[in-house]
């Protein structure tokens, strides 16, 4: 089996599977306890603390550790629901991951009005009006996803960035495609509130990360309640191992972030020169230029994506978010660019990483080519 799916999740980092053992059994103190275990236990969560702030560029006392991604943008917006008072506009894309589009819908209060935020055919967010959007009366929240993960379009962030700084907008962003694969600096970018996974960065499942700027940490509240354990900011025993893993596997991806990302890329640039030399009709969607280096997300005209898997029982490969369950905004919202009805259904995302070989590749190659070929409409995409 080859495995090309690594946008729904990594394998686990060998050097992350060996930091966490040992807390599995010698060290499996509750880190809340007042003897040596639970001593040895905090420590090792407070240096998983700190190499996820080193990784984001942040401050220790802004990370809270959380089961995932989607615990954590729900904790987001379960907080600003109890933090913000009057009216408060919501501006997302129509392309959003249903973790942050059903977060912030739960959570929202009566005077709570969402506003779609317009991308171009490649998902990239559209600056132009952005500023005057962000602007207004009473609160205004931008929340999206800063790497889509269906069609791996980098959003702009810079510019992002120093459109939001002139308005009071909060900023709440779901990275869980982005950390890990290129380099984030929050601060800079003043982002309020993020969240990620580990298993999308080579860790553990079940474990992840809220991050909440120091001076927003004060309205940050328990979704989870009980003990006051992240000092009051999430509730319930500290899965020590799973954040043990998440801290070597951001620790790991701070050293070789740049080797991995060089390595990727040329993976991209072979499939690409390869599908377009021999189906020069396949079309690769989202934005080209910048996007995530280890995604391609290939729209096959007139061919059944599910056709092509079923094919392909050799390879692991999605037709999309493994969260949508078979549906996705994504592809009725690229109908508005000219894309024909049912393209969802001729589409599938490839994704590799530092463990995928280049023979993987070339096998990969060879077999979709060989299938292809065998299609009634070959002849067309060949032209």
């Amino acid at each position: 089996m080859t495995y090309l799916d690594y946008h729904a999740t990594t394998p686990m980092d060998p050097d992350v599977f060996e930091e966490m053992k040992p807390y599995f059994m010698e060290h499996f103190g509750n880190a809340s306890s007042a003897h040596k275990y639970g001593w040895r236990a905090q420590i090792a969560v407070e240096q998983a603390r700190q190499q996820v702030a080193d990784l984001l560029g942040v401050l220790p006392v802004e990370i809270v550790f959380t089961s995932g991604a989607t615990e954590s943008l729900n904790s987001i917006f379960y907080s600003l629901k109890r933090a913000l008072f009057g009216s408060v506009r919501v501006h997302m894309t129509p392309i959003e991951h249903p973790a942050l589009v059903r977060s912030a819908h739960e959570h929202s209060g009566e005077d709570w009005k969402f506003c779609d935020l317009e991308t171009d055919s490649t998902g990239t967010i559209l600056l132009d009006d952005l500023e005057t959007v962000l602007k207004g009366d009473g609160h205004s929240i931008l929340a999206c996803h800063l790497a889509h993960s269906e069609l791996g379009t980098l959003q702009p962030l810079f510019e992002i960035s120093k459109r939001i700084k002139k308005t009071e907008a909060l900023w709440v962003a779901d990275a869980s495609q982005w950390v890990g694969k290129v380099p984030l600096d929050v601060k800079r970018l003043g982002i309020d509130y993020l969240g990620f996974s580990g298993h999308k960065i080579y860790g553990p499942k079940g474990v992840g990360v809220t991050y909440v700027s120091k001076d927003r940490m004060k309205v940050l509240h328990s979704m989870i309640v009980g003990g006051s354990q992240q000092d009051g900011a999430r509730s319930g025993t500290l899965n020590v191992p799973g954040i043990v893993g998440i801290g070597k596997a951001c620790e790991i991806a701070r050293y070789r972030m740049s080797k991995d990302e060089e390595y990727c890329l040329e993976i991209m640039n072979q499939i690409i020169h390869a599908v377009s030399k021999n189906f020069p009709r396949i079309q690769f969607l989202g934005n080209m230029d910048h996007r995530l280096p280890n995604h391609l997300c290939l729209w096959v005209p007139e061919v059944s994506s599910s056709w092509i898997l079923s094919q392909m029982k050799n390879f692991g490969i999605s037709t999309g978010s493994a969260c949508s369950l078979g549906y996705s905004p994504t592809w009725k919202y690229l109908e508005k660019f000219g894309y024909p009805k049912g393209i969802e259904n001729q589409v599938f995302r490839l994704g590799w990483g530092r463990m995928t070989t280049r023979a993987e590749i070339d096998y990969f190659l060879s077999e979709f080519f060989e299938v292809l070929r065998s299609h009634p409409f070959h002849q067309e995409l060949e032209q």
